[in-house]
């Protein structure tokens, strides 16, 4: 009994393994030449206003953004959202503590970041959900162009 189900846990993991996502490397002028992204809300998670600080640092690429609510999803699916950012985080109303960011076309995956607080302790004594937000932007839209 305990092998039919050693077994079939085994096989079940093989197939997981099997299912990956397929995430391209962007040229720098191709990531440059990125002019709109939606943010997709995520309600479930901390801090609340994040959807907002990650447009404000966006914005100050350049880059205009729309913040899609589960109301409007289907606006992920027409041109006029080229490039959608998902995300999970946790944290608290003033402080990112960590993080997994995807950024995305219609298609294929175009660059992840993990983020940690651990990694700028800074924020600790002096919370700027901006200012972190800024440095997730800059890590998504950078970390292939070098």
């Amino acid at each position: 009994m305990k092998t039919m189900i050693l077994a079939a846990a085994s096989a079940v993991l093989l197939l997981g393994a099997c299912s990956t996502t397929e995430q391209r490397v962007l040229k720098p002028e191709e990531l440059t030449g990125i002019k709109h992204v939606c943010i997709i809300q995520n309600a479930k998670v901390r801090p609340h206003d994040l959807d907002r600080a990650l447009s404000k640092a966006l914005a100050k690429r350049g880059i205009g953004s729309t913040i899609v609510t589960a109301d409007n999803r289907g606006k992920l699916y027409d041109s006029s959202c080229p490039y959608n950012l998902r995300y999970k985080t946790k944290g608290n109303d003033e402080i990112l503590r960590k993080g997994v960011f995807v950024l995305r076309s219609t298609k294929y995956a175009v660059s992840t970041v993990s983020y940690s607080l651990n990694d700028e302790n800074h924020f600790r004594t002096n919370p700027d959900l901006v200012k972190q937000a800024e440095g997730v932007v800059a890590k998504l839209l950078e970390k292939n162009s070098k």
